[in-house]
């Protein structure tokens, strides 16, 4: 927990408020630091928009029921690159997943999920 607690205090607050409220399922909370117009890819999909983006929470979360704990965060250029594990309900699971956030002033404008 101690790790786990470090680890958040290193992310900046709008990386912060997504983790959070992902896995709160609270979109609203996890959208807070997102542009209007951002793009998130997941699974070869892309969700633009914060309509889209909440529907896709909505239905990730329904379908894997899953949590995501940050363990290790780094710049690479532009982009914030972190590494989850992700628990829940689907093979593999958990997993390690790479988050890629790209951002437009202090809001993140672009997040690719993968592996």
């Amino acid at each position: 927990m101690e790790k786990e607690a470090l680890m958040s205090a290193n992310l900046p607050t709008e990386v912060k408020a997504y983790f959070e409220g992902k896995n709160a399922r609270d979109p609203e909370r996890a959208l807070s630091g997102f542009t209007t117009d951002a793009v998130v890819g997941d699974e070869s999909q892309k969700h633009r928009g914060h309509a889209e983006i909440a529907a896709w929470m909505a239905e990730t979360s329904a379908k894997y029921d899953e949590f995501s704990e940050p363990l290790e965060s780094r710049h690479d250029g532009e982009k914030l690159v972190v590494v989850a594990r992700v628990s829940g309900n689907f093979p593999g699971s958990p997993a390690d997943l790479i988050y890629r956030f790209e951002f437009s002033g202090h809001r993140i404008a672009r997040l690719e999920i993968g592996s």
